[in-house]
């Protein structure tokens, strides 16, 4: 929700009843009250190599990402990656292979996936090179088939996105 600003999550409180529902979020740690001094320096230091690998998967330009499973992690060509889908707290990841699904938010994906990947929904980002239809009910087609609600807030800038040969003022 703040674009730009290079964070991670660390929770602290004197309740330990709260870490299981607030690994949901993915945090670089869970720290109990009183703190241990060791311990938040291994928390902070944690944090601050997620946010360095985070770093350089996003200005590496990769063209594979990593999704962790319960067996290991499945490496995926972006190009493959049809859209995202926001599932149960965890991410779908639709492919032209299959589907993955990830523990990670759909935020996580969206710091990863570079310029050719649009939120058009608050549960859906689309690989733009696979839209193959926008419906004017407010719909796109995706090669797959599926289809995806476009957000009305989004739907101008969306639409600004593509060169359109007609304009046509019922779009």
């Amino acid at each position: 929700m703040l674009p730009g600003i290079e964070s991670e999550i660390i929770f602290t409180t004197a309740y330990s009843e709260y870490a299981l529902p607030a690994f949901q979020f993915s945090p670089a740690g869970y720290l109990l009250k009183p703190i241990v001094d060791t311990e938040l320096v291994t928390v902070v230091h944690k944090a601050m190599e997620r946010i360095k690998y985070k770093n350089l998967a996003k200005h590496s330009h990769h063209d594979k990402i990593g999704i962790h499973n319960n067996k290991g992690i499945d490496y995926i060509a972006t190009d493959s990656i049809i859209y995202l889908e926001s599932f149960n707290k965890c991410t779908r990841v639709f492919t032209t292979a299959g589907e993955y699904t990830s523990s990670y938010y759909l935020g996580m994906f969206k710091t990863l996936l570079d310029d050719t990947f649009y939120q058009v929904h608050r549960s859906f980002i689309v690989n733009l090179n696979a839209i193959v239809r926008y419906e004017s009910s407010g719909v796109i087609i995706m090669s797959n088939k599926k289809e995806i609600p476009v957000a009305r807030s989004v739907k101008e800038q969306f639409l600004s996105l593509f060169n359109v040969i007609a304009n046509n003022k019922n779009v």
